[in-house]
């Protein structure tokens, strides 16, 4: 299949997409879509991400995609494993509406913080604590809603001022796991939060004490913090991190066959059997293997064969424990191609471009390209009126910035499909169902390409 890239930007300049139906798979209906980054000022590599019982892996950006049911806020915890064999968990929240299928969610831990704080302040529980107790857990995700957010984030920025740079929700705004493309990553690398009863502390990586507020405050609309002081906020920038380093006992070896790169359908094996311990005794050996939809297969045992039919990429995540409870964790990315893609094509499991930095001339779109499609992951635009930028969450079939979803318009030729959202900044006079009619007419009319109003 031959796939032009130029084509493919002339489609986004031209704001035109194409559609085909979301992958109903063997998922319940009932499922939601979750996307996010977890990320600690590096990314959360390969990292377990739960909702309930419902799990998967983030890969080596710390992105993940989870399929669960939620039929209330609910919160979201990773466990991260870092390269000494330790592990770090840290929680976020998801959002809940009826109406919603797809959810962006990061976990961080400016989100940890928070959590804890509002848990210590309105229930009178540490998190640890609160967790314990499935009622709490439950009011404390459904009363820590977007408004009490909202005015810790407002909070954070004016307390923060000198690092803080811009107004930004730490749960739900698309985040990068990089420090020099990621203000906020950048932060969580030389900034550290501590809650104790009635208060939030800001640390360096010394663990020295730079400021200290109320919970009370955090939450208050009104207060109005003495921010830290630029000469504080550099003097911790200029704070190396410290990150783990490897120190394991165990290393693991491992063996793919017929290697990570493969054209599906195709049997692939995964053989960890050879990996060892400095400790004697047996080891435990798991395997995970996420599809490109999210969908986690668990092996309890050090070989696992399956039969690869999807194209996209494939996570296997081998993690390997010791007679000394000692463990190590490795993530592997299985690229699988598709020759057929265009004969059943499925979106959106390596995210999307989504518009951002609304203004009344942009145009309210989100990108999405073919799962293992010869054109990868979608490119954000960083030029002309409308901007967008690179989110692991896919393309949402309800609203985007305010906006009401149009219609999708699909080029399958070119592995590419762009949803339409109305723009809530432009008064055009236009109806929905009317800018509908000419979005669909430019979509068939200009370059042949397939409409719907049905994801």
């Amino acid at each position: 299949m031959n796939v032009h890239k130029p084509l493919a930007l002339l489609l986004s300049t031209l704001f035109l997409a194409g559609c085909s139906a979301l992958d109903d798979g063997d998922s319940e209906p009932e499922n939601k879509r979750i996307a996010g980054t977890v990320a600690q000022g590096r990314p959360g590599s390969w990292s377990e991400v739960c909702l309930g019982d419902h799990c998967t892996r983030a890969n080596r950006q710390g992105d993940f995609l989870l399929l669960a049911p939620l039929t209330e806020a609910t919160l979201l915890h990773a466990v991260i494993p870092e390269v000494d064999g330790t592990e770090r968990t840290l929680y976020s929240l998801v959002d809940h509406d009826d109406e919603q299928t797809t959810y962006l969610a990061n976990v961080n831990p400016t989100t940890h913080a928070l959590i804890d704080a509002w848990s210590r302040f309105q229930q009178g529980f540490t998190l640890e604590e609160c967790l314990a107790d499935n009622g709490c857990a439950s009011s404390l995700a459904g009363e820590l809603d977007e408004t009490v957010r909202q005015n810790a984030a407002d909070f954070l920025r004016a307390w923060l001022r000198p690092v803080w740079l811009t107004e930004r929700d730490p749960f739900h705004a698309p985040y990068r796991a990089d420090p020099t493309q990621d203000w906020l990553d950048r932060f969580h690398d030389h900034f550290r939060f501590a809650n104790d009863a009635t208060s939030l502390s800001l640390l360096n990586n010394n663990n020295a004490t730079l400021s200290i507020v109320s919970h009370q405050d955090l939450f208050d609309a009104e207060a109005d913090p003495e921010p830290i002081t630029q000469a504080t906020a550099d003097a911790a920038l200029a704070i190396a991190p410290v990150n783990p380093t490897a120190a394991s006992p165990i290393t693991i070896r491992w063996q793919a066959d017929p290697g990570l790169t493969l054209d599906a359908p195709e049997r692939f094996t995964l053989n960890a059997s050879a990996s060892s311990s400095l400790e004697p005794g047996d080891l435990f050996i798991r395997l995970d293997w996420v599809s490109p939809q999210g969908e986690l297969t668990r092996f309890n045992q050090p070989q696992a064969s399956v039969d690869i039919e999807q194209g996209g990429n494939h996570l296997w995540v081998i993690t390997v424990t010791d007679s000394a409870d000692n463990q190590l964790s490795q993530g592997l990315t299985l690229e699988a191609r598709r020759a057929d893609t265009i004969t059943d094509p499925q979106y959106g499991a390596d995210g999307s471009c989504q518009t951002t930095a609304m203004t009344s001339n942009s145009a309210n779109i989100c990108e999405e390209t073919v799962d293992g499609g010869l054109l990868g992951a979608c490119e954000p635009t960083i030029s002309g009126q409308t901007l967008t930028q690179k989110t692991p969450a896919p393309c949402s079939p309800i609203a985007q910035n305010g906006g009401a979803f149009l219609g999708i318009c699909t080029s399958v030729f070119n592995e590419l499909r762009i949803f339409h959202y109305d723009n809530p900044l432009r008064d055009t006079g236009e109806t929905l169902d009317e800018q509908r009619v000419r979005e669909a007419e430019r979509c068939a009319a200009i370059l042949g390409s397939s409409w719907s109003t049905e994801p």
